[in-house]
C-alpha cells in the first residue's frame, strides 16, 4: 500500500493508502484514510472509517467495511458497512450492521441497529433494536425497547420494553411495556403501562390507561385503565374498563361501558351498553339499548330498543318504532315488580325488591294501559296467589288517577290473599299492593306490568 503508518506492535496493514494503526494487535486489510487508536481492532475495506478511544478503550472491536463510519471507545462493538454510522462510547458490544447515519448513543451497550438511515438510540440505552427505516429514535435510557422499522417513529425517554415495528410518525411516551404495531400518527402516551395500538392512524392512549387496547382505525382515544377500542372513527372511552367494537363517534362515559357498534352512540351509566344503531343513549346504571335509533335507557337495568324509545323505569323494558315529537311518547313498556311478605301486613311491590324503593311512577301527560299479572307462592309451595288485571292509569297535569281496572282472573288458595291495583297520587305512580294471612308463612311476590304508554297532545 501507500502512506500507510503503524507505530505500534503486533499490527498489521495488508494494503491500501492513507491507513494508520497507534494500537496494538490490530488490523487494516485493505480501504483508504482509515484510523484505528484501539487494541485488537479491526478494519476490513472501505474508506475512512475509524476505530478511536477517545474516553475509554475500544477493544475487540470491528468495521468491516464502508465509509465514515466511527466506533469511539466501545470494546466489542461492531459495525458492518453503510457509511457515517457511529457507536458511541461505553457502548460495549453493540452493532450497526448497515445503512447510514445511524448512531448508537453513549452507554448503550448490547443495542442495535440493523440498517436504514438517521436512526438513533440514546444514550444509557441498554438492549434496545431498530431494525430499519428512516428517522427512527429510541430515547435516553428506554432499555430493552425495539423499533422494527417505518418512519421517524419515536419510543420516549426512560421507556422500557416498548415497541413500535412499523409505520410512521409513531410514539410511545415514557411507560413500561407498551407497543404499536403500525399506521401513521399513533400514540400511546407517558405513563401509560401495557398498552397496545395495533394500527390505523391518529389513535391515542392517554393517562390514566395501563393495559387499554386500540386495534386500529382513525381518531379512536382511550383515556382511562383496562379500556378497549377495538376499530371505527372517533370513538372515545373516558372511564375504566369500557370496550368499543367499532362503528363511529361512540363514546363510553361510565365505567365498565360497552359499545359494539353503529354511530354517535353514548354510555353514561356503569355498565351499561348499547349494542348497536344511531344516536342511542344508555344513561342507567347496568341498562342497554338493544338497536335502533335514538333510544334511551334511563333506568338502572333497563332496556330500549326500536326507535326513539324510552326506558324511564328500574328494569322497564320499552320499544317503538315512530314518535309524535319526543322520545317515548308513544311506545310498549313492560316492568316487574317483586316483594315478600312474612306476616300479614300489606306490602307494595316494587321494581327494586331488596334494593331502595322505587315506584312504577307515570310521567305527567301520559297514560299507561295495559295487564298485570301478579302471582305469590309460599315458602313451601304449598299455596299460591295469583291475580290478572286490565287497567288504564292517567297523569294530567300532576293528577294520577285509576280510572278503570278489572280483574280478568284471580285465584287465591287461602282466606287472607289480596292483591290491589290502585292509583297513587301523592307519588304519581301505579301502585300493586299484596297481603297474606297472618301467621309464620313466607311468601314470595312477582308481577309483570305490560301496556302502552302514551302521551297526549296535539
Amino acid at each position: 500500500g501507500i502512506n500507510n503508518s503503524i507505530s505500534n506492535a503486533y499490527s498489521t496493514i495488508a494494503g491500501g493508502y492513507g491507513n494508520t494503526i497507534t494500537n496494538v494487535r490490530s488490523t487494516i486489510s485493505g480501504g483508504y484514510g482509515h484510523t484505528i487508536d484501539g487494541d485488537a481492532a479491526f478494519i476490513g475495506g472501505g474508506g475512512t472509517n475509524i476505530i478511536a478511544q477517545s474516553t475509554a478503550q475500544s477493544t475487540f472491536s470491528s468495521i468491516v467495511g464502508g465509509s465514515a463510519n466511527n466506533i469511539d471507545s466501545a470494546s466489542y462493538a461492531f459495525i458492518g458497512g453503510g457509511s457515517s454510522n457511529s457507536v458511541s462510547s461505553y457502548s460495549n458490544y453493540s452493532s450497526v450492521v448497515s445503512g447510514q447515519g445511524n448512531n448508537i448513543g453513549t452507554s448503550s451497550s448490547y443495542s442495535v441497529i440493523i440498517g436504514g438511515s438517521t436512526n438513533t438510540t440514546g444514550n444509557a440505552t441498554q438492549g434496545t433494536v431498530i431494525g430499519g427505516g428512516l428517522n427512527n429514535i429510541i430515547g435516553n435510557g428506554a432499555n430493552a425497547s425495539i423499533i422494527g422499522g417505518g418512519t421517524t417513529n419515536a419510543i420516549s425517554n426512560d421507556n422500557n420494553q416498548g415497541g413500535i415495528f412499523s409505520g410512521a410518525d409513531n410514539i410511545i411516551g415514557t411507560n413500561d411495556l407498551s407497543s404499536i404495531s403500525g399506521g401513521k400518527c399513533n400514540t400511546v402516551g407517558n405513563d401509560v403501562d401495557a398498552s397496545f395500538i395495533g394500527g390505523g392512524r391518529f389513535n391515542l392512549i392517554s393517562s390514566p390507561s395501563t393495559e387499554a387496547v386500540i386495534g386500529g382505525g382513525g381518531g379512536n382515544r382511550v383515556c382511562n385503565i383496562g379500556s378497549a377500542i377495538l376499530g371505527g372513527c372517533s370513538n372515545t372511552i373516558f372511564e375504566q374498563v369500557g370496550v368499543i367494537g367499532g362503528g363511529t363517534c361512540n363514546t363510553v362515559c361510565g365505567v365498565g361501558g360497552t359499545i359494539l357498534g353503529g354511530g354517535i352512540n353514548v354510555t353514561t351509566g356503569n355498565y351499561a351498553s348499547v349494542i348497536n344503531g344511531s344516536n342511542n343513549t344508555a344513561s342507567g346504571g347496568y341498562s342497554s339499548v338493544l338497536n335502533g335509533l335514538c333510544n334511551n335507557a334511563i333506568g338502572i337495568a333497563s332496556i330500549a330498543s326500536g326507535q326513539y324509545a324510552c326506558a324511564r323505569l328500574y328494569g322497564e323494558r320499552a320499544h317503538t318504532q315512530f314518535t309524535f315529537g319526543n322520545n317515548g311518547d308513544a311506545q310498549h313498556v313492560e316492568i316487574l315488580a317483586a316483594g315478600k311478605t312474612v306476616n300479614a301486613t300489606p306490602l307494595k311491590l316494587t321494581p327494586t325488591y331488596g334494593a331502595s324503593l322505587t315506584d312504577i311512577t307515570i310521567p305527567s301527560g301520559a297514560m299507561l294501559m295495559g295487564t298485570i299479572a301478579t302471582a305469590g307462592i309460599i315458602s313451601t309451595g304449598a299455596t299460591v296467589a295469583t291475580s290478572y288485571d286490565y287497567f288504564v292509569i292517567k297523569n294530567v297535569g300532576g293528577t294520577t288517577t285509576l280510572p278503570h281496572v278489572n280483574v280478568i282472573a284471580s285465584h287465591f288458595g287461602a282466606v287472607g290473599y289480596s292483591i290491589t291495583i290502585a292509583a297513587d297520587n301523592t307519588t304519581d305512580s301505579l301502585t300493586i299492593t299484596v297481603a297474606q294471612p297472618a301467621g309464620a308463612i313466607t311468601t314470595r311476590w312477582t308481577a309483570v306490568i305490560q301496556g302502552v304508554l302514551l302521551f297526549y297532545g296535539t
